[in-house]
C-alpha cells in the first residue's frame, strides 16, 4: 500500500510498496527477530508456538513502482521476502511467546561448528543462527536449537516473562526479565 502524507510540507518514503502476505500464526503475533546472520526469522505469539522462517535472497528482487502493483497494494512479480511455510514450528509454550532472542555466537563455544538442521546447502555453516531463546507468559523461558523442534531447556520465573536477551559476547549466559520488574542473569549449562 503507497504511504499517505499527513502534516508535512514535503513527502518521505513515498515508494514503500507491501511485497509478501504470510499467515504466519493463528492470533497475534507479539515477537519478531532476524538470526544474527540475517538467512533466518524467528517469530511468536499468541498461539504459543515458536516459527523458524527462511529469508529468501533478495538480490534478484527488482524495484516495484505503483504502476507495478495489483489492486491490493502487492508488487507484481516481486521476490518474496520470507518463505511461504516454516522451516521448524516449536512447540512447548502453554501461553503467548513474548519475546525472542538469537544467539550472537555460538553457545557451544567456537569448537562446536554444529550444522543448524535447515538443509540450506547454499549458505555457510553459521551455527550462530541455530540457538534462540523464547520468553512466555506462561512463566518460561525455553533455549531452542534450529536443527530440532524439540525445547533444549527450559528456565522456569515466578511470573510473565516479558523480555529475553542472550549476553552479546558469552552465549552461555543469558538475561530475562517478568512482569514483577524483576531482572535474572542465567548460565546456560554445558
Amino acid at each position: 500500500f503507497p504511504v499517505k502524507v499527513k502534516g508535512k510540507s514535503f513527502q518521505e518514503l513515498t515508494k514503500l510498496i507491501l511485497v509478501q502476505n504470510v499467515a504466519a500464526h493463528d492470533g497475534m503475533i507479539w515477537a519478531m527477530k532476524f538470526s544474527s546472520c540475517d538467512h533466518y526469522l524467528a517469530t511468536g505469539g499468541q498461539d504459543g508456538f515458536l516459527k523458524i522462517w527462511r529469508v529468501l535472497n533478495r538480490a534478484r528482487a527488482r524495484p516495484s513502482t505503483p504502476e507495478t502493483c495489483s489492486s491490493e497494494g502487492l508488487a507484481l512479480g516481486s521476490t518474496p521476502v520470507l518463505s511461504s511455510r516454516p522451516v521448524r514450528i516449536c512447540r512447548g509454550h502453554e501461553g503467548d511467546i513474548l519475546d525472542l532472542s538469537w544467539s550472537s555466537s555460538s553457545p557451544a563455544g567456537g569448537g562446536d561448528r554444529r550444522n543448524d538442521g535447515l538443509d540450506d546447502h547454499d549458505e555457510p555453516d553459521d551455527p550462530s543462527r541455530g540457538y534462540v531463546l523464547s520468553a512466555s507468559i506462561d512463566g518460561t523461558v525455553r533455549l531452542w536449537h534450529t536443527s530440532t523442534e524439540t525445547c533444549l531447556r527450559v528456565f522456569r520465573h515466578r511470573d510473565f516473562v516479558t523480555a529475553v536477551s542472550f549476553h552479546p559476547t558469552n552465549p552461555w549466559t543469558f538475561v530475562s526479565g517478568t512482569v514483577d520488574g524483576t531482572v535474572q542473569a542465567w548460565d546456560i549449562p554445558t
